[in-house]
């Protein structure tokens, strides 16, 4: 259960956190994978057994996303005022079989911990 269970009914909130995610990119690179099989991507031949690291930051910063350049939580925010979580360029926590099993809890938590700052720095001042 977390701290604030009103958090959830937050879309916004929820979308500021992920394009906070999304714009820093704290964690740039991801765990090393490896092929298991001979695969082309993009025009590219990569042989099987051939390691590679995804570049998490290069993601969160794709023309894919519109412009990258700029924080706009409202990426996230559906027409319908639900919150997109499952954006195919969002790989805060890697991507593939070995991405994080905590990836949606890690989120929520997130959004928890800033906002008890928020509510500690407004009781205090």
């Amino acid at each position: 259960m977390t701290p604030f269970p009103y958090i959830f009914s937050m879309p916004y909130t929820e979308c500021v956190t992920l394009e906070i995610m999304r714009y820093t990119a704290l964690v740039p690179l991801a765990v090393l994978h490896s092929t298991t099989e001979d695969v082309v991507v993009e025009g590219y031949r990569i042989p099987k057994n051939t390691l590679v690291m995804p570049n998490l930051y290069a993601a969160m910063h794709d023309p894919v996303w519109g412009d990258p350049e700029n924080f706009r939580p409202e990426r996230f925010l559906l027409s319908d005022g639900t919150v997109n979580r499952h954006h195919e360029a969002h790989m805060v926590f890697s991507t593939g079989k070995r991405a994080c099993l905590g990836t949606s809890n890690s989120q929520k938590w997130c959004l928890c911990h800033r906002l008890r700052f928020f509510l500690i720095e407004s009781k205090n001042n």
